[in-house]
């Protein structure tokens, strides 16, 4: 898994794939959802920038299971063939 970079593939296909909140939910049941919402617009208004274009993103480790994410997400972030991207999705 580190060889691949396995742990890193949620974090980048959030931070590359995500541009909207909407049906995304914080921790494994959506259990923190409303308080990190709510915290992270808090934090909007705190700091005195534009931040119209900054969106809380969820990271899910569950993208591991679906082949495609793991493609598209290689493919993306590690500029990876969709050939070769394909058969690390597979491993």
């Amino acid at each position: 898994m580190l060889d691949f970079a396995m742990l890193d593939l949620p974090t980048y296909d959030a931070f590359v794939f995500e541009n909207s909140f909407a049906n995304q939910y914080i921790g494994v049941k959506g259990e923190y959802t409303q308080k990190l919402t709510k915290t992270f617009k808090d934090i909007k208004r705190f700091w005195n920038i534009p931040s119209d274009d900054i969106i809380l993103a969820a990271m899910h480790g569950i993208m591991l299971l679906n082949r495609d994410k793991i493609v598209r997400t290689y493919v993306a972030a590690f500029d990876v063939d969709p050939t070769t991207a394909a058969l690390l999705a597979d491993m």
